[in-house]
């Protein structure tokens, strides 16, 4: 054989190499893409029954087969951590949403008072002033609620403060 065929013969190869790999690569993604919406409509119908617990266990399977940050099931997921106590994991989650949508208001209350609930009122600041930047009604809406929130939270830590130091023994209050 001369060397033009063997040329033509190792840039076939190479070509059907290349197209295999393609169609492995397409295949595999698709697979992904399954698993990833049928997880997420698991997910979402348990989170519509309000089984916190199985959503997030479907959502968070849906999270690993997604190949980039999917808005719903982070939104999925916020929801579950929040009504599970997790507000580590949901503050997690909102800060993702932010980052994917920084112009969502929404995203920026369900954060604040995830951080009022966590006594970070720092963060939660933050978000007022972003919201008020904003300057939409529903975002002044979401600072004015949230500005409450901080001066409730901080009247209740300070009463309870006061409560601990002159009646030990109450207990818990909320």
């Amino acid at each position: 054989m001369n060397k033009t065929g063997k040329k033509i013969g190792g840039i076939s190869a190479v070509l059907i190499i290349l197209i295999v790999f393609a169609a492995a690569a397409a295949s595999a993604f698709f697979v992904l893409e399954t698993l990833k919406n049928r997880n997420l409509a698991q997910g979402t119908e348990r989170l519509g029954a309000q089984d916190y617990t199985a959503a997030k266990e479907y959502l968070i399977k849906a999270d690993k087969y997604s190949l980039r940050p999917n808005e719903d099931i982070l939104k999925g997921l916020a929801v579950c951590y929040f009504e599970t106590n997790e507000s580590a994991e949901a503050k997690r989650c909102y800060e993702k949403l932010i980052a994917l949508d920084t112009q969502n208001a929404e995203y920026r209350y369900e954060l604040g008072k995830i951080c009022v609930k966590t006594k970070d009122y720092e963060t939660a600041e933050q978000q007022i002033h972003t919201l008020r930047e904003m300057k939409t009604p529903q975002a002044s809406k979401y600072a004015d609620e949230l500005t409450n929130a901080i001066h409730t939270g901080m009247v209740k830590g300070i009463f309870k403060d006061f409560l601990d130091k002159i009646a030990p023994g109450l207990g818990n209050i909320p």
